[in-house]
């Protein structure tokens, strides 16, 4: 594997997108989540300006990202960014569509996030807002999703595996996204409230996790196609270590489920969930780190 300095910029720039898609998608759905909690107005300000600015610096490095991929294939140096010809070029292939795709989707969470935020606080949702939300963050989120699945080593693959694809990217997206308002809640939520959040969020994750390790085994398979090929290639045995990862991530909402949830009783408790979320976070955005690697730096045919 070589990295020169167009891709590692692409890798950073990949790291900071995703970063930006977990806070829109996460951000917004836990803070409909919380919205029947006392602690809901706390929370909701002092998870504003993180959400917004992860989402700013997400939109800004998805613009950068495809500018320095244009400056890539250019070859004119920094100055190549700006040739309109490759740009309107690189536009009309599936990294423009994706590209497009993940700034509106943005966007449009960025929208259900400031505005489900304000009715939450003042307390004035009712079942049409609430659906409107809905349809909104749907709306978002398949087009993050969908995104996905327009580019990177997937994108020639049937419409099944690019289904996995989509659906993989939003749930893993939507769960590093809930990391952050789940942190703030242990300290802002009453025990009781805390419980009640963490096992609503862990029936959910449930689900996610079933998701997650269908549509992961069916992605594997199309990429490596043997366990021998995981073993004997750069890609593969990347893919290993991030797997381990994932492996580590899931061990510890295991703990939160059935260990840490149940018996949050005490402060005591409540810490331990904190630094046990905290380093679900570190996890996590090494998880991001090595997808953005394996997604530009690598590909499945690739040897030592």
């Amino acid at each position: 594997m070589t990295l020169d300095g167009w891709t590692v910029a692409i890798i950073v720039c990949k790291l900071i997108t995703y970063i930006g898609l977990a806070a829109a998608t996460g951000g917004t759905l836990l803070t409909v989540v919380i919205q029947s909690f006392a602690a809901r107005a706390e929370i909701i300000d002092r998870l504003t300006r993180p959400v917004l600015m992860s989402i700013a610096m997400g939109f800004l490095a998805c613009c950068l990202g495809f500018l320095l991929q244009v400056g890539m294939l250019a070859d004119a140096g920094l100055i190549g960014m700006f040739n309109l010809n490759m740009a309107s070029l690189l536009a009309s292939t599936p990294v423009g569509a994706a590209t497009i795709d993940r700034l509106l989707g943005s966007a449009i969470l960025t929208i259900d996030f400031l505005a489900t935020s304000h009715f939450i606080k003042v307390h004035q949702t009712n079942q049409t807002i609430k659906v409107t939300f809905a349809i909104f963050w749907l709306l978002g989120a398949y087009l993050t999703g969908f995104s996905a699945s327009l580019s990177g080593h997937t994108a020639e693959t049937g419409g099944v595996i690019r289904l996995a694809v989509s659906l993989h990217s939003l749930i893993a997206v939507s769960w590093i996204g809930a990391l952050l308002p789940l942190w703030m809640s242990c300290r802002l939520l009453a025990l009781p409230e805390l419980q009640k959040l963490m096992l609503t969020f862990g029936r959910v994750a449930t689900g996610w996790v079933m998701v997650l390790g269908l549509a992961g085994l069916a992605i594997t398979y199309q990429l490596v196609g043997s366990f021998a090929s995981m073993l004997n290639t750069s890609y593969g045995l990347l893919l290993c270590l991030k797997l381990l990862f994932v492996a580590g991530i899931l061990l510890i909402a295991a703990r939160h489920k059935w260990q840490l949830a149940p018996n949050l009783t005490n402060e005591l408790m409540a810490r331990k969930l904190e630094h046990s979320i905290t380093l679900e976070g570190c996890i996590a955005l090494t998880i991001l780190l090595i997808t953005a690697v394996l997604s530009t730096a690598l590909g499945p045919e690739v040897g030592y």
